[in-house]
């Protein structure tokens, strides 16, 4: 007859409690794991707060709410659109009623207000020669939103926003835009014009009571023959 051991069981005995003294172990210790990780995973990225705020942690990144951040100049940077870029639309260089009937529209196709403080509008006859004759020197005139403005002449019947100084030759010319930094923003070369402001090809001259028009307003694909027609209903002010 074998002896039992201190505990009063034998060899086998002994093995199969160790066993499961073993397996007690492991099962508490996972046990205590789950319940750890719960915690983390109600807490999502970063730690809770009692009122159901997240706490990013060092580094991490908000989640965005889809909408869009305005910088200094006015630019966005998703969302609606706002480039600051504005074009010269459509001109009118005479009338059949007089010489001095002359016009030349702004349009902004952005998504915000434009400031055009310290933008200049500056004109170059045919031959291109010289720095150009500034036109107008904006001040504190802003343009809205898909919006127009209108710098018209004395003689201009039609009323218009900002007067001009100086006139535009009908068979041949250029106009240029400036922004407050002195760079050209938009340009338009018409008629016989040689050199000056312009951008690609030169649109055609307009006769008297025309005008020079963009052919869909506000596109502007860099080629003056391209994006402009002559008009025989001029629309100062409203779409073309």
């Amino acid at each position: 007859m074998k002896r039992l051991g201190a505990w009063g069981v034998g060899s086998r005995g002994r093995s199969l409690l160790g066993a499961l003294v073993a397996f007690v172990a492991t099962a508490v210790a996972c046990a205590e794991g789950a319940d750890e990780t719960g915690a983390g995973l109600a807490g999502g990225a970063g730690d809770g707060g009692t009122d159901g705020s997240v706490s990013l942690p060092e580094g991490g990144v908000a989640p965005s709410d889809g909408g869009s951040s305005s910088g200094r100049d006015g630019s966005s940077s998703g969302g609606n659109e706002c480039t600051g870029k504005v074009v010269i639309n459509e001109l009118t260089t005479a009338s059949p009623s007089s010489p001095d009937d002359e016009f030349i529209e702004l349009f902004s196709p952005n998504d915000c207000e434009i400031d055009l403080a310290d933008f200049e509008l500056k004109y170059k006859p045919e031959s291109g020669a010289g720095t150009g004759t500034v036109l107008v020197t904006f001040t504190n005139q802003k343009i809205a939103s898909r919006g127009f403005l209108v710098v018209r002449t004395t003689g201009f019947a039609s009323g218009g926003d900002v007067p001009m100084a100086g006139k535009m030759a009908k068979d041949g010319g250029s106009v240029g835009l400036f922004g407050a930094g002195g760079n050209q923003v938009d340009a338009v070369a018409w008629g016989g014009a040689t050199a000056g402001f312009t951008e690609g090809p030169r649109a055609p001259a307009a006769p008297e009571g025309s005008s020079i028009a963009r052919k869909t307003d506000g596109v502007d694909t860099n080629d003056n023959k391209a994006d402009f027609a002559v008009d025989a209903s001029p629309t100062p002010g409203a779409p073309n």
